[in-house]
């Protein structure tokens, strides 16, 4: 008799220790869930918000013949920084003080956007150059989610890359 009351204490023992290491195991699971980082993701809206933005016309005037759009005045500013003839202004300046006043002007209107960054950055296959970061705001990550979106410009010597993320609480 002896025998088997030792027998069934050990299967108990053998199924509280299973029992623990579920409940352990899933209260792993839990917190990793619940402090689970925001995630970047793809989105329609920002998609169109930055090619919105591309599209913008601005007040610079690098030729004497046509008002510049953002798209353009970035590649003017990458290519030799180029002067507004009819603001008597440096492109990267005013296109700085542009985009930093159009994307406060966004938060302000959208009370979800927590924060935003836009970089504007050129690329060929073995360099990286930063042309202009704008950032507002901090990204509270365990909450809200990452909207993402990223424009390629093609220059003669690589690519200009316009990226755009965009946390909403």
């Amino acid at each position: 008799m002896k025998k088997r009351s030792n027998e069934a204490q050990q299967e108990m023992v053998g199924f509280v220790l299973i029992v623990i290491i579920v409940v352990v195991a899933l209260m792993v699971f839990l917190v990793i869930s619940i402090k689970k980082p925001a995630e970047n993701v793809g989105s329609k809206v920002s998609e169109n918000l930055l090619s919105s933005l591309m599209m913008l016309s601005t007040d610079c005037s690098v030729s004497a013949s046509e008002i510049d759009n953002v798209e353009d005045l970035i590649k003017d500013c990458y290519d030799g920084d180029r002067l507004c003839k009819n603001l008597n202004m440096r492109a990267c300046g005013y296109l700085n003080e542009s985009l930093v006043a159009i994307m406060a002007d966004l938060a302000d209107a959208d009370n979800n956007i927590e924060s935003y960054d836009l970089n504007i950055f050129w690329t060929d296959d073995e360099a990286i150059q930063s042309i202009l970061l704008v950032k507002g705001g901090e990204c509270n990550q365990t909450g809200g989610a990452i909207f993402g979106a990223t424009r390629l410009i093609r220059v003669s010597s690589g690519n200009i890359n316009v990226q755009l993320n965009i946390c909403n609480s």
